[in-house]
Parts: structure tokens; sequence; C-alpha cells
């Protein structure tokens, strides 16, 4: 498909995902992550067939404009340093050790 009636066809959606986001009102967050998933499909098809375009860098700049909107909100734990090695990398660790130990015995032989 040509650059421009790639432009033509989603020019309109992408107008309207451009006023969300200057909105202060932004709508329901799945009607949010359904755009915000349009929009990367797009970009993504912008930047296999136009990688030096305009069109490709004013897709990357409005997906991280609703990305940034999307995930400002999202709350981290305040010990996630200590919880991820006193909880999470134990697991990973008992999770993997046959494996770890047949590398281990592997290196050990050479």
């Amino acid at each position: 498909m040509r650059e421009i009636v790639f432009i033509k066809q989603n020019s309109k959606r992408w107008k309207s995902i451009d006023k969300l986001m200057n909105s202060n009102n932004l709508g329901e967050a799945d009607e949010l992550s359904e755009l915000f998933i349009q929009l990367t499909n797009d970009l993504s098809y912008a930047q296999t067939f136009y990688p030096d375009s305009q069109t490709t860098v004013y897709l990357n700049q409005l997906s991280a404009k609703i990305h940034q909107r999307i995930y400002k909100n999202k709350k981290e734990e305040g010990n996630r340093f200590f919880s991820f090695w006193k909880e999470e990398f134990p697991t990973l660790f008992a999770k993997f050790q046959p494996q770890l130990l047949t590398l281990f015995s592997f290196l050990r032989w050479q």
C-alpha cells in the first residue's frame, strides 16, 4: 500500500487519538488500551514500509504519549529491590536448579 493511501485510511483515527491525548477526559481504560493497540499496529506497519517517513515519526510520538498516559499512574511496591532478592530470585533459582546443576557439572569437566 502506498503511504498516501495508508495516511488517508487512518488519519481520522489518529487525529481523534491526538485530540483525546490533548484533552483531560481520557474515557475508559479498556477504550484507551484498544486505541493503543491499534496505534502500535499502525506504527509497526509504518516502520516496516515507510521507515524514514514523517508518518512514522508522528505515530511514534503519538504512541509514546498514549503509553505515558496509560502507565503514568502504575504503582510499584516500595521495597521492590528487596522483594526481588527475598522472593523472586530464590523462586527462579529453585525452578531452574536442575538446569543450573547440569550446566555447572559440564563446566567443571572442561
